[in-house]
């Protein structure tokens, strides 16, 4: 079955998503500039880079495998053996980033890693390709997608299309001094392809008129068959892309255990600093590593119980989602980008309780993560196509989004608190825990909010009484 399939490869690929953040977290230890958070975004500008740019492309990545598997039903021999290939050169990502970020100037690392994203590239059109060819393997539901004439040819059109930007960023990267900047061209293959896509929708309109031209005249019934061939070849094209943000692209189910794994992984490697600490006091005894690493271990709980409550946000919000759009696909990858990035900012905050722009950034990953979720929140309750069939009503209670905006206006006042106290008192990282304050202020809030909701209408009525 494809759904299994579909699960084992998210467990894959989640893994790697979050492996990409150790350079940073030994990087956030070794770092020359000890006590200064500012002095450590110098001096790894280029791991930053690398992250941020290898996490983008296996996301996009698996966007394109998710799109893909959503018309699949059974598996093949051949189609689960090009899967094993691509989620192969999805775990050797990692290995191929760190070649270039540890070693800008070294030319064969470009190499390594654009060869690295041609290769996963060019298995993810071979599976489309495969799935295509086989109609065994479909959907009962997307027959009507895969069974387009011209189907095959737009495949080997975005394979090739591909092969250029890689081949132009290769280039740049080699022959140039742009160094890992180049590497940012992949990312105009996104508007291009929103070009191409604009082109087509004005073909696509063009043969719609001339098909209905043609109706009417019998000698022209060839040429109406053809045109209607390309018509759906082009209707089919279409519908693979992710240009419009409205578009609703599958069932939550998938994106929700993928992004459930990315969040497990993020939550353990938290554990890795007090690891080390524990290690280089295995002699000295228990008593002696709890002293050397209290910062440690307040920064290790209150990120641990900070990301779970994230994800305790995240679950109640998709449990009444049955749909994703693009648009609520692209916010839940900013969101867990910062989840992912947590164990960073509480590397740089536990390394030094006196260097006060670490308490900023720590915070601020916290409120990115946080406002994303509130846009998440406010993206599902305007989309009704994404609501689970047993939300609607919950999802259409009035009052909804003056709940959520309520809720963001507690979170920012209680990260301003909790910022003014880390800043301007000794608290050190002792004052990260204000942050659970919100937890009884919106409760307290949200009873109030009820409690006067349920007193209207009975005013009302003693009223008209």
């Amino acid at each position: 079955m494809a759904d299994r399939l579909s699960a084992y490869t998210d467990a894959i690929v989640a893994i790697p998503l979050t492996l990409l953040i150790l350079p940073l977290m030994d990087a956030t230890f070794e770092s020359n500039n000890p006590g200064t958070a500012i002095g450590f975004f110098d001096e790894n500008r280029d791991k930053l880079l690398g992250f941020f740019t290898s996490y983008f492309i296996i996301y996009a990545q698996w966007t394109y495998h998710h799109n893909l598997f959503e018309h699949a039903e059974k598996v093949s021999v051949l189609l689960r053996s090009l899967n094993k290939l691509w989620t192969l050169s999805i775990v050797f990502m990692p290995v191929s980033t760190a070649l270039v970020v540890e070693s800008p100037k070294d030319r064969a690392g470009y190499a390594v890693f654009l060869g690295n994203q041609f290769f996963s590239r060019l298995v993810l059109g071979s599976m489309q390709m495969v799935l295509i060819k086989d109609p065994r393997t479909w959907h009962p539901e997307s027959h009507g997608h895969l069974g387009k004439e011209g189907s095959a040819k737009h495949v080997l059109v975005w394979v090739l299309s591909g092969v250029c930007i890689f081949i132009l960023t290769l280039m740049l990267c080699l022959f140039t001094g742009v160094g890992q900047f180049g590497l940012l061209i992949i990312f105009f293959e996104k508007p291009i392809w929103y070009i191409y896509s604009l082109v087509f929708k004005q073909k696509q309109l063009a043969l719609a008129t001339r098909a209905r031209s043609t109706t009417d005249n019998p000698t022209a019934s060839p040429r109406r068959e053809e045109v209607k061939v390309e018509l759906r070849s082009l209707q089919w094209w279409l519908t693979q892309t992710d240009n419009d943000l409205n578009s609703i692209i599958g069932d939550a189910e998938r994106l929700i255990a993928y992004t459930d794994g990315i969040v497990a992984i993020a939550l353990t490697l938290l554990i890795l600093p007090l690891m080390d600490g524990a290690l280089s006091s295995s002699t000295l005894g228990a008593g002696v590593f709890f002293d050397n690493n209290k910062d440690k271990l307040l920064g290790f709980f209150a990120s641990y119980l900070l990301i779970y409550s994230q994800w305790g946000w995240h679950h109640s919000l998709f449990e009444h989602a049955g749909k994703v759009s693009v648009l609520l696909r692209y916010l839940n990858e900013a969101w867990t980008l910062g989840i992912v990035f947590m164990p960073v900012s509480t590397a740089m905050l536990v390394k030094d309780r006196l260097d006060r722009p670490s308490y900023g950034i720590y915070l601020g990953n916290l409120a990115y993560a946080r406002l994303m979720l509130t846009f998440l929140q406010l993206a599902l309750i305007n989309d009704p196509r994404t609501w689970h069939p047993n939300s609607h009503g919950h999802l259409q209670k009035p009052g909804s989004k003056k709940q959520i905006l309520i809720s963001a206006f507690v979170v920012l006042a209680v990260f301003l608190l909790t910022l003014m106290f880390c800043l301007f008192t000794n608290i050190g990282s002792a004052g990260i825990f204000i942050l659970f304050l919100e937890i009884p202020i919106w409760w307290a809030l949200e009873n109030i909010i009820l409690k006067r909701a349920n007193a209207r209408p009975t005013r009302s009525r003693s009223e008209t009484v």
